[in-house]
């Protein structure tokens, strides 16, 4: 029943929530390591393994930058890693969490 009364919960975050993680700071370019807090992000806890390619999902998270997925590195119920792909041009993106095809709220990432 706990199970189920997770998967019925929405991933929640919102634009504070989102932060450089070398800095702590909400400044953002491509290339960089961000990091996202939040509640419900994901059901367990998981990490890239080390000398592995980043996958675009990670333990059924996915970050979606626009159309674009991020390099998902760590995820935790309360909190992701990505790496902001390298090759973003625009000034502003719209950042979109996704777990296990439920949705948690867009939200703008400035470059």
């Amino acid at each position: 029943a706990t199970l189920l009364l997770a998967q019925a919960v929405a991933p929640t975050y919102s634009p504070d929530s989102l932060v450089n993680a070398a800095s702590g700071w909400p400044q953002f370019s491509p290339n960089t390591i961000a990091t996202l807090y939040g509640e419900n992000l994901s059901y367990s806890t998981a990490s890239l393994n080390r000398g592995s390619d980043p996958p675009p999902q990670l333990a059924g998270v996915r970050i979606l930058l626009d159309f674009d997925s991020a390099e998902i590195l760590y995820v935790s119920p309360s909190q992701v890693n990505f790496r902001i792909p390298p090759n973003l041009a625009r000034s502003t993106v719209q950042l979109t969490l996704v777990r296990d095809g439920r949705s948690g709220p867009t939200i703008p990432l400035p470059l």
